[in-house]
């Protein structure tokens, strides 16, 4: 039968097992030290990281632009500004496409060839809101980033005030 520890010599004398066991453990408290201090370091980051997002929301909710983050189209983000706008909950729009915010198939489409033809434009369009109310507004889309070769884009989206149209914009 082999030794537990792997590859370690078995020793006769009582000292030297002795000493071989006082070396394996302070290797042990090496590497278990190191590995409480990356696991402390990497939640203070988390900790710091998670502070800086939730100060970032709050700023994006105060804004008084209608903000979106979308992902082949489907909305990833949106903030407080946006449920004036189009009448949705935050929670309902995430998830949702776009096509929710347009009147016809057509529209839709025309902004998303827009979209993809100027990455960084400003566009009239009229939304619809929840309720089926048109909001005269000007949309801008800026590309994030393009994400693999084909698998699409990501936008930041924002929404602003035309001219005043009744509610939403």
């Amino acid at each position: 039968m082999g030794w537990p520890l792997g590859d370690l010599k078995q020793y006769d004398d009582n000292r030297e097992n002795l000493d071989l066991l006082v070396e394996l453990t302070k290797k042990l408290n090496d590497k278990t030290h190191f590995i409480r201090a990356q696991t402390a370091e990497m939640y203070e980051q988390q900790q710091s990281l998670a502070l800086a997002e939730s100060r970032l929301i709050m700023l994006l909710d105060m804004t008084p632009l209608g903000m979106m983050i979308t992902l082949n189209r489907v909305i990833s983000y949106a903030n407080k500004r946006m449920e004036d706008i189009t009448g949705y909950k935050k929670s309902e729009l995430i998830g949702q496409s776009t096509r929710i915010l347009y009147d016809s198939d057509d529209e839709w489409v025309q902004m998303g060839n827009i979209q993809h033809d100027n990455p960084d434009t400003k566009t009239p369009t009229r939304l619809k809101r929840k309720d089926g109310q048109k909001s005269e507004c000007v949309v801008r889309m800026t590309r994030i980033t393009e994400i693999l070769a084909g698998s699409g884009e990501e936008f930041v989206v924002t929404v602003y005030l035309e001219k005043e149209s009744g509610p939403g914009c």
